[in-house]
């Protein structure tokens, strides 16, 4: 009785939260895709272990962590939990959740065109670098610089194309590269230009 009590529940609880979810479970380090409706919230469930992931928009504006994406984005290295929220405001978004692909950047200069989390020393080589926006147009984007406490070490904000900045960056700190919206609309590409400064 019990048992048939705890499969009613989840099934209720599945039926107001209004999404389905769907694990690919013969191959834990790719996950299959996963559907979100209208004004739903998709808890990220105990099949998908502790780490860092890339969230793909496959369909719609899915919001990732509160960061708005479009459809062909990536969230790279999104750290999921039990507490990680993924959900949409409005229409229909579907999204393909994969365990982080590391390319590690080693070269004099490169372009980062993904919102998310980079960690340097596995992302990024440690060094000082000069940042530019090259976005044309559209949205500002932030880049945050944490400690590997999460702590605050330093942020900048490019308001427009052209715009540039040099960081120091250094092994196990985290840059995190934001757009900012006030709605999910009007989404624009961000491409991010590093030279690593000669020392």
């Amino acid at each position: 009785m019990k048992k048939i009590v705890g499969i009613l529940s989840i099934v209720i609880c599945l039926g107001i939260l209004s999404f389905d979810f769907f694990v690919d479970i013969f191959n834990k380090n790719t996950f299959s895709e996963t559907t979100i409706t209208n004004d739903s919230i998709l808890e990220c469930p105990e099949d998908i272990p502790k780490g860092y992931y890339d969230v793909e928009v496959i369909d719609g504006c899915v919001s990732v962590g509160l960061v708005f994406l479009n459809q062909g984005e990536i969230y790279h290295n999104y750290y999921v939990d039990r507490n990680s929220l993924l959900f949409i405001d409005h229409g229909k978004g579907t999204i393909k959740i994969n365990q982080s692909k590391r390319e590690f950047q080693d070269d004099q200069c490169f372009q980062i065109n993904h919102i998310g989390n980079y960690i340097i020393g596995e992302d990024i080589k440690e060094g000082e670098y000069q940042i530019t926006l090259l976005s044309q147009q559209g949205n500002q984007v932030i880049a945050f610089v944490y400690d590997e406490n999460e702590n605050g070490i330093s942020h900048y904000t490019f308001k427009k194309q052209k715009d540039k900045v040099k960081m120091k960056l250094e092994n196990d700190q985290k840059l995190f590269i934001e757009r900012r919206v006030d709605d999910g609309k009007n989404l624009s590409p961000i491409l991010l230009e590093f030279k690593r400064v000669k020392q």
